[in-house]
C-alpha cells in the first residue's frame, strides 16, 4: 500500500523548466497599457475577396496613434504574456490579435492610407511575439495573427509586377518549445491542488492522483510535440506522438494519466498550425513570384491551409474544391 501513496521526483528536465519564472501579465509593460485602451473594432467580412474588401475600403481608417503604440510593446525587449497565471489562467491576448487581423485586412484593401512599410512592420512585430510566446495560448494567437498579415501581403501584391517576399519562418517562430515549458510551469501548478482532501481522507487523493509523476508524464508528451514542431512539416509523419502511459502508469496514478490524456489529446493540432504557417509562406512566395504565378487558377482560394494527406506529407490545396490539383511545398530545414 504505502508504494501505491509513494510519488516519484521530477525529472531533470522538469526540474530546469520550473526553476525558470512563469511570464504571465506586467501591468507596467506597454503592451498591457496598449491592452487596456485597445476598444472594440468592426469586422464587416472575413475573407480576402475583391466583395468582402470593398467593404473593408468603407470603414474609416485607423490613426496612426492606435496602431504604431502596439507595435512598439511587441518590440518591447522585456518579455510579456498576455496569459495571467499560473494561479489564474486568463489571456487578454484576444484583443491583440482581433486588433491585429482588422489592421491586415485595412492594410490589404486600402493600403494607399498607409504608410508604404506598415504591413512589414507588423509582420516583422508579430513574429516577435510568435517566437517569445510563453504559452501554448499565446503562441496560437500570434500564429493565427501572422498568417492573417500573410494573407494581407498577398491580397495587397496580387497585381504587381513585383513583390517583396517573406523570409521563411525560423526554428523560434514555429517550434512550441518555449510555449509547451509554459504550460509545464502552469501544470506543475495545478496538479499541487490537484486532489487534495481533508485529513483523515488524504491519503485516498494521494492513492489515486501523483502530482508529480502526472508532470513528469505530461512534460515528456509535451517536449516529444515540440520536437515534432522542429522537426519540420516535410519530415514530419501526420500521426502525433503516442502518449506513452503504460498500465503501470495507470496503476499507481489512475487520474494523473486520465488528466493527461485529456490535456494531450490536440498537440497534433497544434503542431500541424506551425508546419501550415510555415507552409504558407513557402506558398505565399511561390504564387507572388511572377514566374510560378500562371500555374495558379484560383490565387484566393488557394491558401486557405486546409491539410490533405499525401505519402505522410502536408500539403496545401490550391482549390479546396479540386483535390487532384495539389501543390506539395516543403519548407528549408528551420534556421
Amino acid at each position: 500500500m504505502f508504494s501505491l501513496l509513494w510519488d516519484e521526483e521530477p525529472t531533470p528536465e522538469v526540474q530546469a523548466v520550473l526553476a525558470e519564472p512563469f511570464i504571465g501579465m506586467d501591468d507596467a509593460h506597454p503592451m498591457h497599457v496598449w491592452l487596456r485602451d485597445a476598444g472594440e473594432w468592426p469586422q464587416p467580412c472575413y475573407e480576402y475577396t475583391d466583395i468582402c474588401m470593398a467593404q473593408w475600403a468603407a470603414q474609416p481608417a485607423i490613426e496612426p496613434q492606435r496602431y504604431e503604440p502596439m507595435i512598439a510593446a511587441l518590440l518591447h525587449p522585456e518579455p510579456f504574456s498576455t496569459v495571467t497565471g499560473p494561479d489564474e489562467y486568463q489571456s487578454f491576448g484576444g484583443p491583440l490579435m482581433h486588433f491585429n487581423l482588422t489592421l491586415a485586412r485595412h492594410l490589404a484593401a486600402t493600403p494607399e492610407r498607409y504608410p508604404d512599410d506598415l504591413l512589414a512592420r507588423m509582420l516583422k512585430a508579430n513574429r516577435t511575439w510568435l517566437s517569445s510566446a510563453s504559452s501554448l495560448l499565446d503562441k496560437m494567437l500570434a500564429t493565427a495573427t501572422v498568417g492573417a498579415l500573410v494573407d494581407a501581403h498577398r491580397y495587397r501584391y496580387r497585381h504587381a509586377g513585383s513583390a517583396p517576399l517573406i523570409t521563411p519562418l525560423t526554428l523560434g517562430e514555429v517550434s512550441l518549445r518555449g510555449a509547451f515549458e509554459g504550460e509545464v510551469r502552469y501544470g506543475a501548478e495545478v496538479d499541487e491542488s490537484a486532489l487534495v482532501l481533508d485529513a483523515p481522507y488524504r491519503w485516498l487523493g494521494n492513492l489515486a492522483f501523483k502530482p508529480n509523476h502526472t508532470v513528469n508524464l505530461h512534460a515528456a508528451n509535451l517536449f516529444a510535440a515540440a520536437q515534432w514542431s522542429e522537426d519540420g512539416p516535410c519530415a514530419t509523419p501526420l500521426a502525433r506522438p503516442a502518449a506513452t502511459a503504460r498500465l503501470l502508469d495507470k496503476l499507481v496514478n489512475p487520474a494523473g494519466v486520465w488528466l493527461m490524456e485529456i490535456g494531450d489529446a490536440a498537440f497534433s493540432g497544434y503542431v500541424s498550425n506551425m508546419h501550415r504557417l510555415a507552409l504558407q509562406v513557402q506558398v505565399n512566395n511561390a504564387w507572388l513570384d511572377a514566374a510560378n504565378r500562371a500555374q495558379w487558377t484560383s490565387p484566393l482560394t488557394c491558401f486557405d491551409a486546409r491539410y490533405q494527406a499525401d505519402e505522410e506529407r502536408l500539403c496545401l490545396v490550391r482549390n479546396v474544391e479540386a483535390k487532384d490539383t495539389v501543390l506539395e511545398v516543403c519548407a528549408e530545414p528551420f534556421a
